[in-house]
């Protein structure tokens, strides 16, 4: 196990309990988090109904973030948000890359098991996976994924289960996407949400 510190608060022990295959606990446990200061100890289902959305930035390394300590002040919005956050000082990811990354966050599987190595179109994630956006769809989530294209090509399969994905030209970035999830937004803040929200702004 990768070692895992916190600031603020601490990590969320998921249940595996809920709706999600047991791929998916350990996934969710690093995408979930208690707010900062609280001091209510997990019950199973506590996190039931929850919005869950993830922003991700390609490609940005954290040795160059102030975050991590960086010289330069080259990320004070996200130094403010973390301050009441939980931070991961310890992440390991299965590949060095975008699209494999991509899938196996979306699946819960290593590269070696869903096989999304490469931008080869004549290999495409098996029906057989279930992909997050089509659990939480199942489970009456809004799904929506707003990107800079390339590796988020609808057409490998691993985004299976976006009710919303417009197809990007590649290298989109945050000034295209956030209005488009903005405008999404609106359209669905009455329900529960699984929002993706990438760029090429690295």
């Amino acid at each position: 196990n990768p070692a895992l510190s916190g600031r603020p608060g601490p990590i969320l022990n998921m249940p595996q309990t809920t709706i999600f295959p047991k791929p998916y606990a350990l996934l969710l446990a690093a995408l979930l988090c208690v707010p900062a200061g609280a001091e209510e100890p997990m019950r199973p289902g506590g996190f039931k109904g929850y919005n869950l959305i993830i922003v991700s930035i390609t490609n940005i390394g954290a040795e160059h973030m102030s975050l991590y300590g960086y010289g330069r002040k080259t990320t004070p919005n996200l130094d403010k948000w973390a301050g009441g956050a939980l931070v991961f000082d310890d992440v390991f990811v299965p590949a060095s890359w975008t699209l494999p990354v991509a899938t196996t966050l979306f699946t819960g599987l290593s590269p070696n098991a869903h096989q999304i190595m490469g931008r080869n179109r004549e290999i495409l994630l098996s029906e057989k996976i279930k992909t997050l956006p089509e659990l939480l769809k199942s489970a009456g989530y809004a799904t929506g994924a707003f990107t800079g294209g390339l590796d988020y090509m609808p057409a490998l399969g691993h985004m299976r289960g976006f009710g919303a994905a417009p197809e990007n030209p590649p290298f989109t970035r945050f000034e295209t996407t956030i209005p488009q999830a903005q405008a999404w937004l609106a359209k669905n803040s009455g329900g529960r949400l699984f929002l993706l929200v990438h760029g090429y702004d690295a």
